[in-house]
This record gives structure tokens, sequence and C-alpha cells, in this order.
């Protein structure tokens, strides 16, 4: 006898791949702050921190000077990213100082646009010119006072407020979800058949 499938029921097949989309800034960054006087870089107050965790609290501080203050320079600049907020926090140090440029690099991959939230690590009477900008390799802060002039950090007992911020962006990643499904189906179910004929014999009558 022969057996015929009836049909099939396919439940929901295979598996579905859900891809999402987050923005977040980099893990680790370089940065790199300079408060110059002058165009001769030794005489500059640097500032370095490499390959830093972005986390909680400041990424630079004091203690990432480069190398000795033999120049008397007062006043510095620490470096809070927030990656959650996605903001930068410039926050004075020291007593305050004057500077002709002060100078903010942070090196990181994904930042794709920074914008100033609020400027007030100056002396609010000082001209200068503020620059910020996002490209492939990171984030640039840049005050400049202009040629033989100075500009008044702020120091930090100096009443609020007297820091920096500036909202960044980062270029959205894609990260790829699979969500299963299982594949179900109904066995085989035979269609009723005839039984087989059986063979009926005549024997053949004659008349005569």
């Amino acid at each position: 006898m022969r057996h015929m499938t009836a049909g099939v029921v396919l439940a929901v097949a295979g598996y579905a791949a859900i891809t999402a989309t987050a923005s977040a800034a980099p893990e680790t960054v370089d940065i790199t702050v300079v408060l110059s006087i002058g165009t001769d870089p030794e005489d500059a107050r640097t500032f370095h921190a490499a390959d830093v965790a972005v986390g909680d609290g400041v990424e630079l501080d004091l203690d990432d000077e480069t190398k000795p203050n033999e120049t008397g320079f007062e006043g510095a600049v620490a470096v809070d990213i927030d990656p959650e907020d996605g903001t930068v926090t410039l926050l004075p140090r020291e007593s305050g100082g004057l500077y002709e440029v002060v100078e903010v690099s942070i090196s990181g991959s994904g930042f794709v646009g920074i914008v100033t939230v609020a400027d007030d690590l100056f002396a609010d009477d000082d001209p200068y010119v503020l620059d910020v900008d996002a490209d492939a390799d990171g984030l640039s802060i840049r005050y400049d006072a202009g040629v033989d002039q100075l500009i008044e950090l702020k120091g930090e007992s100096a009443p609020s407020p007297n820091t920096a911020v500036f909202a960044f962006d980062v270029a959205p990643t894609e990260s790829p979800t699979t969500v299963a499904a299982t594949v179900t189906s109904a066995p085989d179910a035979p269609v009723p058949t005839t039984p087989d004929a059986v063979p009926v014999t005549r024997t053949p009558t004659f008349t005569g």
C-alpha cells in the first residue's frame, strides 16, 4: 500500500537578526593639555594622560604634568569626561593664572561632533577666541587670546560658575543581536487508503 502526506503544518521558522544601534564614548583616551605664553613650547605647562579609562572622576589632573614647572606659571586645567552624559568638563586648578593659549586635545575613536554648553573658565572681561572641533583623531578645545594678549584662568576656589562644559557626539555602533525561533512541524498524517482488491476466480460453465 502507498501512504500519501496529507499536509505539513509549519510554525514560525528560522532565526531573525536584529541590528541595534547605540552610541558610546571610547573606553580609553589620550588627553593633552597645554597652557602657554608665547611660542616656545619649553615655556608651556604641559599635562598628558595616556590610555586613561573614561569613567568616574577626572581623567587628567595636576599629577599628570609632564615636566617641572620651571617657568613658575600658576593655574592649570583638569579634564573630566562623562560617558553617560556625553560631556567634557574643564575645571580650574590652583589659584588661577594668565595665559595666551590654553589647548585641550582628546584622542579617541568615534567622536563626530562637539558643542559648547557653558564657558566660564576665564575672567568674564577677557576677550579670546574659542575653537572646538571633532574629527577622526578626537576632540580639540582651544582658547586663544591673540598675540601679546593674555586671558585670566579662574582659580579652583573662585565662585561658581568657574568651569567650561562641552557636549560631544559619537558615531553610532551596530551590534547584531540574534533572536532564535524554533521550527516545528506536524508529523506526516497518513491518508486512508482502500484495501487491496482480492482477486476472484470464476470457473467457466459450459452448456449444451
